[in-house]
């Protein structure tokens, strides 16, 4: 999953027709289901050989608590933008994606075994690349929510982040990141960034709102969404610790590349931009999707 925070699982079958479903989702939780018979295994050996533009059935997995990533609604329907994301790009190539929910830990050797032909929601670094492809998708990091009745206001570079009261949850990816920006703060002459930990997403809003921090940290998959179903908050300030997220592939797979292509359709054409405003998460997007890219960090 990514190093951002994570989800999923169950299943579902998805028909890629009209208009559909795709960060990083990362790790997560329990029992891995199929919403139909599993082809994986014949489709894997199939798929090595495939040309682009050729119809395929492929199994692909999802999650069902990363909203508004990959979540399952109310009526029980797997959706979410990187699940759309996933399906138009998918579409795209003439793909039919069957859903499957695996735990995040399952992902990766799922697809290196052939059991699950794209797995997603996976962060690209340097030791998954090593065994797997991932095309990427969305790009995600760490901003800033406030107040926004007399909240806060933090310029976009790191450096309005001196003397600012910053709340994160405990071992965020985050907070090396804003320790250093502290150190450059003190070196610059400039008071420190004070930052606090708090155990949970809940326990920082609660800090936030009672007025004990300036700004807590959000995920920017989660931002946009998160203000428009709570708009006493809002956003601000610059992003940091961002990471490329996407697809995984059995390494050397001709389905990445495919894939690839796929996604670039969906932003040259500006279905990927669409499902993105949708979910007020316009922030992961990415101009253009690689196989393999070099790590951020």
């Amino acid at each position: 999953m990514s190093a951002l925070t994570r989800f999923r699982r169950t299943p579902l079958i998805a028909v890629l027709g009209a208009a559909a479903l795709v960060v990083t989702a990362c790790g997560s939780d329990s029992s891995t289901a199929t919403s139909s018979t599993s082809v994986a295994g014949s489709v894997a050996s199939s798929a090595a050989s495939s040309a682009a533009g050729e119809a395929l059935t492929l199994s692909a997995t999802t999650y069902r608590d990363w909203t508004p990533a990959a979540y399952e609604n109310e009526s029980g329907e797997l959706t979410g933008y990187f699940t759309e994301l996933e399906t138009a790009a998918a579409t795209a190539a003439n793909w039919t994606l069957e859903w499957e929910t695996p735990a995040f830990e399952a992902v990766i050797p799922g697809v290196q075994s052939g059991k699950y032909d794209l797995g997603g929601g996976v962060d690209i670094t340097a030791e998954r690349l090593k065994v797997i492809d991932i095309v990427s998708v969305i790009r995600v990091g760490y901003t800033f929510l406030t107040l926004a009745d007399g909240g806060a206001e933090v310029a976009d570079d790191t450096t309005a982040l001196c003397g600012v009261r910053v709340g994160a949850v405990a071992a965020q990816a985050s907070l090396e990141e804003l320790g250093e920006i502290s150190d450059a703060c003190v070196a610059a002459g400039q008071p420190a960034v004070e930052i606090s930990t708090y155990a949970n997403d809940s326990a920082g809003l609660l800090a936030l709102k009672s007025g004990n921090i300036d700004v807590r940290t959000i995920n920017t998959a989660e931002g946009g969404f998160f203000t428009k179903d709570q708009p006493e908050f809002k956003v601000t300030g610059p992003v940091i610790t961002q990471v490329d997220a996407g697809i995984a592939f059995a390494k050397g797979s001709p389905l990445a590349q495919q894939f690839a292509d796929a996604v670039n359709k969906t932003i040259e054409d500006g279905s990927y931009a669409k499902i993105l405003e949708s979910y007020g998460a316009e922030q992961v997007a990415i101009t253009k999707s690689e196989v393999s890219p070099a790590p951020l960090t």
